[in-house]
């Protein structure tokens, strides 16, 4: 697994614009949820909008690594495609997935009568391990160009029959998710801590499509 970190590292800053483009879209959606207009309907459509644009473009790198790690070239308009055709095909199940949440949110609130604090820490947890399975998931969904729930559940069975993946997905689910769940920071700390949690995805997510190409099943 050394050698595909070491060579996900290097295709990574050797198009370091990428990660630009991810680190960007994932600021602006922290920006818009933190700032004076956070509340703003408006405000929170386009919010939403640039969280999905932002995952959408995320699943997409491993189309893009493909392309590069082939030595070809890649232009904007392809992204800019890519980036919406695979947005398109989360909004379905995004919204079935708000719903999903919020019913066991309400369920383990108002029927358990679980704390609420209690609640979405639990929920957090939850997440952080369905996290584990975003890499290969990406692979899946963007390059198999399989539907969600099929590439997730494909990516729970390929994860675990493979440990360096586990590995990997452990590694970025842990560093993205727990500081946030059990170590709140103050919004500056989390806004810097924000580059370098989507650096990590940008460095183990290419790591990962390099060790899917190898072992494809």
């Amino acid at each position: 697994m050394k050698n595909y970190i070491k060579t996900g590292f290097r295709l990574i800053n050797q198009n370091i614009w990428l990660y630009g483009i991810n680190a960007f879209l994932s600021i602006l959606s922290y920006v818009l949820g933190h700032g004076p207009l956070e509340k703003n309907f408006f405000v929170v459509v386009i919010g939403i909008a640039i969280i999905l644009i932002g995952l959408a473009f995320s699943f997409s790198l491993p189309v893009f690594f493909q392309i590069l790690h082939n030595h070809k070239s890649l232009d904007l308009s392809f992204i800019r495609q890519t980036t919406l055709q695979n947005t398109k095909r989360l909004i379905l199940p995004s919204v079935g997935f708000y719903f999903v949440v919020s019913f066991f949110f309400l369920i383990m609130t108002l029927g358990l009568k679980i704390p609420q604090i209690n609640a979405t820490r639990l929920m957090s947890i939850i997440f952080w391990f369905g996290s584990i399975f975003l890499l290969s998931f990406s692979f899946f969904f963007s390059v198999k160009k399989e539907g969600v729930i099929k590439s997730f559940l494909k990516s729970i069975n390929y994860t675990s029959r493979h440990g360096e993946m586990l590995f990997l997905g452990l590694i970025v689910s842990s560093v993205s998710v727990i500081p946030a769940v059990f170590f709140p920071a103050n919004q500056f700390t989390s806004f810097v801590y924000n580059f370098g949690s989507v650096y990590l995805w940008y460095w183990f997510l290419a790591s990962a499509y390099l060790f899917w190409q190898d072992h494809p099943e």
